[in-house]
């Protein structure tokens, strides 16, 4: 029964998300049917606040960011689930429980703001939540539930912009928190050694603190179709404090395209690849791979929203196997 309700609670909240991008697109399309988008208007650097180059307006995600100097607002709100999970088989006191099927639910939150300081230079916040909860009880005892919360400010510098393509270097500093409250191994403890100690703690929380430099990239071949890349290197706090700090790296690509200048239909689409080792915790996103698919309204110049489909899979190290999760992300940017 409880795998029941959470499928049918998880299908409503996806359909609800589905039905709220579609109402707003109706609308605001409905609204603006009346305005001529002129060709000088598009092209128009002073009135168009979205990233552009060559005539195509960019197709923007949080995984593999631009390299736009821009003032906009942002917002996130993501749920997701494992692909029929099969949790790993637990060993208590010499005896093995059975594996059963379950899932695994996760949560996401963020919000981002960036700020303009000059035509060369941005400063930015971010503030996001993740969480990762068993279901059922067998993943619910192997895989506890855990939260991950965490700060990034960072800076923006344009290097270089030509009519098609745009370069510019980050630096940033992220503070995150990851806890996890961890039932398998507490049970465990208090099975081994008879009793309840200090060492043996159902809830763990682990500090992080990193900073990061790197490169973005985007170019536009033609009006239509973009493409952006982003890599990333890192040195900071490890989850695993016997590793003490360590290097980490995120690298993406991304392609997008614009249907609106050739059919006058306001929808764009998206795909891009990332790959990263950087994690709020091994129990809480992993080290994942991650493919995305993007559906994006493009009818206005200063507003972004638009679904954001993740496939993401990373290998667990507790009990080494992969776990593979699909994320739905309502997606929402406002640029000033």
């Amino acid at each position: 029964m409880m795998r029941i309700k959470f499928n049918l609670c998880g299908l409503q909240y996806i359909a609800a998300l589905i039905v709220s991008f579609f109402l707003f697109v109706f609308t605001v399309n409905s609204g603006n049917a009346q305005t001529a988008i002129t060709e000088n208007t598009r092209d128009s650097v002073l009135l168009i606040p979205k990233p552009h180059l060559n005539g195509h307006k960019f197709i923007t995600n949080p995984v593999v960011k631009d390299p736009f100097i821009k003032t906009y607002v942002r917002s996130g709100l993501g749920i997701g689930q494992t692909l029929e999970f099969e949790s790993p088989v637990l060993v208590f006191n010499g005896k093995s429980l059975i594996a059963l099927k379950g899932n695994l639910l996760f949560t996401t939150i963020d919000f981002e703001y960036q700020q303009t300081i000059r035509d060369w230079l941005a400063f930015s916040g971010r503030f996001q939540v993740a969480g990762r909860m068993g279901t059922e009880m067998q993943a619910l005892l192997s895989n506890g539930v855990n939260f991950a919360s965490g700060l990034e400010l960072g800076w923006l510098v344009k290097l270089m912009e030509t009519r098609k393509m745009a370069l510019s270097g980050n630096i940033k500093v992220t503070s995150q928190a990851a806890t996890m409250i961890n039932l398998y191994d507490f049970v465990k403890g208090v099975i081994d050694s008879g009793k309840i100690t200090t060492d043996n703690k159902i809830i763990q929380t682990t500090p992080l603190t990193r900073v990061f430099g790197g490169v973005r990239c985007a170019y536009a071949f033609n009006k239509v179709f973009g493409a952006n890349a982003i890599f990333e290197i890192g040195y900071g706090s490890s989850v695993d404090r016997t590793k003490g700090q360590e290097w980490v790296t995120n690298f993406g690509i991304g392609f997008d395209a614009d249907i609106l200048p050739v059919t006058n239909v306001p929808f764009g689409f998206g795909i891009a690849y990332n790959n990263t080792n950087y994690q709020y915790s091994d129990e809480v996103i992993g080290r994942p791979q991650s493919a995305l698919l993007q559906i994006n309204y493009t009818g206005r110049d200063d507003f972004d929203i638009g679904l954001i489909i993740t496939y993401q899979w990373y290998q667990e190290n507790r009990f080494n196997n992969t776990i593979k999760f699909v994320n739905m992300l309502l997606n929402m940017k406002y640029f000033f």
